[in-house]
């Protein structure tokens, strides 16, 4: 992470959602600032949490990466909410432990599809799950990695000497030579 100080105005998008609908329903057209008012730090966050899954003692978990700090970025963004609560009878009803507790619960629930799926995969074909995990986790890195790598090398040239400036051709595929093979009931019972 990065500044684990900086301090931001957390607010649940369907409350803001809410304050735009009224908004554009209302009878006269005004700029309304959106936010909770209130400010709570990386830190605050970081720590909710943990501490929504039972782990008290987290600061030995989370790396702060000076690369991560922005030096630009200003240490508190909060906003005013005061016109959309005095003219649209706008407030936020999601509060800032609310929120984290929300976003933990749904990243759970996505990490326990995601290794449902990879159980089943897995099962597919023929591997434990713990060296497809191993596999799929190894795959991923590399990727990352290739990423990274493409992202610091230079971009390809345009133009090469004497002509015009054009992209370069796209990569040609041998489609005869690409082919999946999944086994027989892959995709559940029916394979129609």
């Amino acid at each position: 992470l990065g500044n684990l100080d900086a301090r931001r105005d957390w607010g649940w998008a369907p409350d803001y959602v809410e304050a735009m609908v009224l908004a554009a329903r209302a009878d006269n057209a005004r700029d309304y600032v959106v936010a909770t008012g209130v400010a709570h730090s990386v830190r605050d966050f970081v720590q909710a949490a943990f501490q929504h899954v039972g782990i008290a003692e987290w600061e030995h978990l989370v790396v702060v990466d000076p690369e991560f700090v922005r030096p630009a970025d200003p240490t508190e963004l909060v906003g005013d909410p005061s016109r959309a609560r005095s003219a649209l009878g706008w407030s936020p009803t999601v509060g800032f432990h609310q929120l984290v507790g929300r976003m933990v619960d749904a990243d759970g629930v996505v990490d326990m599809k995601e290794d449902e799926y990879l159980r089943r995969l897995a099962g597919l074909l023929g591997m434990e799950y713990q060296e497809y995990s191993d596999l799929v986790l190894d795959y991923e890195i590399d990727e990352l990695r290739d990423s990274f790598e493409q992202l610091r090398s230079p971009p390809p040239p345009m133009v090469q000497a004497g002509e015009k400036s054009k992209p370069p051709p796209p990569p040609m595929v041998d489609e005869a030579s690409v082919r999946f093979v999944l086994p027989p009931g892959a995709f559940g019972d029916d394979d129609n």
